[in-house]
């Protein structure tokens, strides 16, 4: 990792800094990196689309000068090169694999996708149900195996995504679909066996003790809200939160590209609050 003030800036001067350490002397860059940049960069849905186009990458996509930490295995130190950065959704967009390369135990994983669940099929009484893995955001079920027929331009690294058994992705489905129909968050919390998977490095073996804070609508939440509010929610379009509260990552408000109006802003951290604190007892549990 490389503290914020240090990011965008130059390699290091000496070799032996290049591998890390307690004490690697690091360059600031001529623009600190601050949260806005952040933002931007998690923000740009679009980035990898455009970087396969001449002349487009360069000029829409936020780039940023990176260098690689070196090894006793890759001891050559490299410096620091421009690149293209994005979002990472054409990866893995919760983070969680991440965090099981480094063997974490508990993890906190928010699933904010634009895909709600399909509450249509009764999961909990599915005899013979074949899972497509389109049942939810692929965010979701592409950790259980399911949803490899999106290997698409912009999805093509999900298919390598597994980490837990494809079974345990129905009985969660079921128990989603209850909170869903009793119009509370959707927010569930399961101690899961981390799979093996070579392509990212991930070991597995062990078991992780994870929540799952999936974003979908709650009746709940809608009911606490102003009665001003709820007919904007009942308004669609005109009223401004259309598709609320899976709002689109690019071309939510044309025609600007990714950007929400401060009313989708106020009122999605206001239902992931309201989530949070329905089950606080769970989150306590898993970051104590």
């Amino acid at each position: 990792l490389v503290q914020s003030f240090a990011f965008g800036g130059s390699a290091p001067a000496k070799r032996a800094d290049q591998m890390g350490g307690e004490a690697a002397e690091l360059h600031s860059p001529p623009r600190p990196f601050c949260l806005s940049r952040a933002i931007g960069m998690s923000s740009a849905a679009f980035a990898a689309k455009m970087s396969t186009m001449p002349g487009l990458g360069g000029f829409f996509n936020p780039q940023v000068d990176m260098w690689p930490v070196s090894s006793m295995q890759h001891p050559r130190p490299q410096e620091a090169m421009r690149f293209m950065v994005g979002d990472g959704g054409n990866l893995e967009n919760t983070g969680l694999l991440a965090m099981l390369q480094r063997r974490a135990t508990r993890v906190v994983s928010l699933i904010h996708g634009s895909d709600p669940l399909d509450a249509s099929v009764d999961y909990c009484n599915a005899a013979g149900y074949m899972p497509t893995g389109k049942e939810i955001s692929q965010q979701f079920s592409n950790l259980f195996g399911y949803d490899k027929t999106r290997a698409d331009d912009q999805c093509n690294f999900h298919v390598y995504n597994q980490v837990f058994k494809s079974e345990e992705y129905l009985p969660l489905l079921c128990e989603l679909r209850q909170l869903q129909e009793a119009g509370r968050a959707l927010t569930v919390r399961r101690a899961l066996e981390v799979q093996r998977n070579e392509y990212w490095g991930i070991e597995g073996g062990w078991v992780v003790d994870v929540v799952f804070a999936i974003l979908g609508k709650s009746a709940s939440f809608e009911a606490l809200l102003p009665a001003e509010t709820q007919q904007a929610l009942s308004q669609g379009l005109i009223g401004g939160l259309d598709g609320f509260p899976g709002l689109k990552t690019c071309f939510n408000n044309p025609p600007d590209l990714t950007a929400y109006t401060s009313r989708q802003i106020n009122l999605l951290a206001a239902q992931v609050e309201w989530a949070v604190h329905q089950n606080q007892d769970l989150w306590r549990a898993v970051l104590r």
